[in-house]
């Protein structure tokens, strides 16, 4: 009895070297090529994160950023006589602007300063011609 005789090539195809490498580009034995490498992570999460980035710019950042322009310019047109809140939860009327610190009367001859970034909101009145004009909800 003649012991079985495997030859080289057969036993080549059958081991794990020769599929990675067939997995990598490199012919095939019946000389076909093989599609190229899968794409990388960056690849196929590319499309996602720009998708992400722009929802997040248009839901936190560009609002967030307009809020900021509104308040610096409210806080470049305060004026004497302006009635503000502060930061703290204080009311009153500026009496004074200077530089980065503002004067506010709270009551008859009581006044408080603060920095200017301290003031939160200018508070702004109704008119009250307005009111008459809505009608009346009963």
């Amino acid at each position: 009895m003649k012991a079985p005789t495997i030859e080289l090539r057969d036993l080549y195809a059958s081991t794990s070297l020769a599929q990675d490498t067939a997995a990598e580009g490199a012919p095939s034995q019946d000389g076909a090529n093989q599609q190229g490498p899968a794409p990388g992570l960056f690849d196929t999460m590319l499309v996602p994160m720009a998708a992400c980035f722009l929802v997040f710019w248009f839901i936190v950042i560009r609002p967030e950023k307009r809020q900021r322009q509104a308040r610096e310019k409210m806080l470049q047109a305060l004026s004497k006589g302006d009635e503000v809140i502060t930061s703290g939860g204080i009311h009153g009327k500026v009496a004074q602007v200077k530089d980065d610190v503002v004067t506010v009367q709270v009551a008859d001859g009581v006044r408080m300063r603060f920095s200017l970034a301290a003031v939160q909101t200018k508070v702004v009145d109704e008119d009250p011609k307005d009111d008459e004009k809505k009608p009346s909800e009963e």
